[in-house]
């Protein structure tokens, strides 16, 4: 399928989490774009028809329960757009957000944006692993340059349709196995069993560095529509499904360079 410039936004849903859905859809149309510019691509079982440019694509929940993998594969499967928004239903776009993107430009792969909490507090975003039983999470500050270092959250992301054909989502796992981290350490970097920090991996005694732009476009912005658990120090362990082989070293400033960046969520 030949790629239109343009935006494919990817929302997965189903019966039992479409509450915000209607309103994340709204954020959407609300934002004005070209209609020949965007299409909206829902995939699970909602209240909402497929009209005009919005799909709506059924999925049986009782194959797979939380079968999210699948369903955001769907998407990639479906877009025809070269531009891939990917976002859970309780995911709210500003109305800024696509003007944002045309002012920012098209030199990355994988992007990411400002995103907001229910209370305007910032949250997890432009972020390193978590699971460190010291660090925890390391949030970023936006200038950080990616992508060393950098785990790409499961319930928002954009990226080309190109990087998702490549690296589709891995469906063996479900919602709350860590897929969207073993999905960033597979196109951002690093062995499987290492953490995408390790973005040297060493082939036959040569150095191979993966060459996947992800970048911070702080131009557009997304809001939770439903409160989401944000720890207030990031200095804690936040995410017991990512594993206990998260650094190979200790986890020290020497080691890690990046972990100088740690800080606490601000406001955008």
């Amino acid at each position: 399928m030949e790629n239109k410039k343009g935006f494919t936004f990817g929302i997965i849903t189903s019966v039992h989490s479409q509450y915000y859905l209607v309103d994340c859809v709204r954020s959407i149309i609300e934002m004005n774009i070209p209609y020949e510019n965007y299409e909206i691509i829902i995939v699970g079982n909602c209240n909402i028809p497929s009209q005009g440019n919005i799909t709506v694509i059924p999925f049986n929940e009782y194959i797979k329960p939380l079968w999210i993998t699948k369903k955001k594969n769907i998407i990639t499967e479906n877009s025809s757009f070269e531009n891939i928004s990917y976002s859970h239903d309780y995911i709210e776009f500003d109305r800024q957000w696509y003007e944002g993107f045309l002012k920012f430009g098209d030199d990355w792969d994988i992007c990411m944006n400002h995103m907001l909490n229910l209370d305007g507090t910032r949250g997890l975003d432009w972020m390193g692993l978590p699971d460190d039983p010291v660090y925890g999470n390391v949030v970023f500050p936006y200038e950080y340059k990616g992508s060393k270092g950098m785990y790409v959250p499961g319930n928002y992301w954009v990226a080309k349709r190109k990087v998702m054909q490549e690296f589709p989502l891995n469906e063996d796992f479900v919602w709350d196995e860590g897929e969207d981290i073993e999905w960033s350490k597979r196109v951002l970097g690093g062995y499987p069993q290492r953490w995408l920090k390790n973005l040297q991996d060493f082939e036959n005694g040569k150095i191979r560095i993966k060459e996947h732009k992800y970048v911070f476009n702080p131009l557009s912005k997304v809001r939770f529509l439903k409160q989401k658990y944000v720890p207030v120090d990031f200095l804690i362990e936040y995410d017991g499904h990512s594993g206990k082989e998260s650094r190979p070293f200790e986890s020290t400033p020497e080691n890690y360079y990046y972990l100088n960046f740690n800080e606490r969520p601000e406001r955008v």
